[in-house]
């Protein structure tokens, strides 16, 4: 028997980014670009070396403030579809984020921001988009809901992986 073969997918990154700068990572398929941007965002764990966020290591970090970098770091995910929660609304899924973060004081708020993202995104007339769930949207559409939610939270950063893939040309 062979031994298992090791795939590094990421080896001796280094980066830093600073307010209003915007970092493009090209490469072709299979190069780490989404693995680099899941690091990034804390949904993986570095194998060896240090996320440091704000110079604090993420690992280190205590459950407040792992719960503001989530805040503070939102990710725009490739798949739009599967993104996004099926059994959720429109409303629902951008509504709520705003809502359990304290951001907003109730849910009548969260409903008056979910309707300011929609229009930030150009998704008009809103009301038609409310109630819909990501079944009943196109992909375009589903890209631009959670480009709205990425935004929804005010975060620092926000790592998109191929975030216009599905927007439609006129845009």
């Amino acid at each position: 028997l062979k031994p298992p073969l090791l795939v590094r997918a990421l080896e001796d990154i280094s980066l830093q980014v600073f307010p209003g700068e915007v970092f493009a990572v090209v490469g072709e398929s299979g190069g780490g670009k989404t693995t680099l941007g899941n690091v990034v965002t804390g949904i993986l764990k570095p194998t060896s070396g240090h996320l440091l966020f704000e110079g604090k290591d993420v690992a280190d970090m205590s459950r407040s403030e792992r719960r503001e970098f989530r805040r503070q770091v939102q990710i725009v995910q490739q798949d739009a579809y599967a993104a996004l929660n099926p059994a959720h609304t429109v409303a629902y899924s951008l509504s709520t984020p705003m809502l359990r973060l304290g951001l907003v004081p109730s849910r009548n708020k969260s409903m008056e921001g979910a309707t300011e993202l929609l229009e930030c995104v150009e998704l008009r007339p809103v009301g038609q988009y409310l109630n819909k769930y990501p079944h009943q949207l196109s992909g375009g559409q589903r890209q631009r809901i959670l480009l709205a939610r990425a935004i929804s939270l005010g975060p620092k950063i926000i790592v998109a992986d191929e975030p216009v893939s599905m927007i439609d040309v006129s845009l």
